[in-house]
């Protein structure tokens, strides 16, 4: 009986260290830029060099950053179109090019859905009450008085605007 006492805090450690070995998130494989980037822009864009004051090095890879995925969209822009690297250096296979446009092109894409995600409701504009009446006679030449009692609720005001859609959610 012991000996189990002894063992069982051992054996105790050894299984929550199994466990968290087993839940812990495996390392992300290198992006298939970096190579890229290291073997045909960085020696130009890096820390000593900067041609055309841009640093690659340094770019930050949080798409979800509007400025971020704008140069990141220069940097995809650039290589596609053949500006980089320049035509005295070693130039990249198109395959190469294929990858990197399209990992590039997914995280911009992945950063422009977290953008979206992260916005509040949009507030439609909305028509008055007269603005109503214009449109029904253009679109079926009646003539419609929208202000007539019964016809349509009154426009509510907000700071002197009749118009505004963001009111209508909170009377909602």
């Amino acid at each position: 009986m012991p000996l189990i006492r002894q063992t069982l805090p051992i054996l105790f450690l050894i299984l929550a260290a199994a466990t968290a070995a087993s839940c812990a998130e495996p390392a992300a494989p290198p992006a298939p830029v970096d190579p890229f980037l290291a073997r045909y822009c960085v020696r130009c864009h890096d820390a000593q060099k900067q041609e055309g004051e841009f640093r690659l090095d340094t770019l930050s890879r949080d798409f979800t950053d509007m400025a971020v995925a704008q140069r990141w969209d220069e940097v995809m822009f650039r290589i596609n179109a053949g500006e980089m690297p320049p035509k005295d250096e070693q130039q990249p296979e198109t395959t190469e090019i294929d990858a990197v446009a399209d990992w590039i092109s997914q995280r911009i894409s992945e950063g422009r859905a977290a953008r979206m995600a992260q916005r509040g409701p949009v507030a439609h504009y909305r028509l008055s009450r007269d603005e109503y009446g214009y449109l029904v006679y253009d679109l079926l030449g009646v003539h419609f008085d929208a202000r007539m009692p019964g016809a349509l609720n009154e426009d509510p005001r907000w700071h002197g605007f009749d118009r505004i859609g963001s009111i209508f959610l909170s009377f909602t």
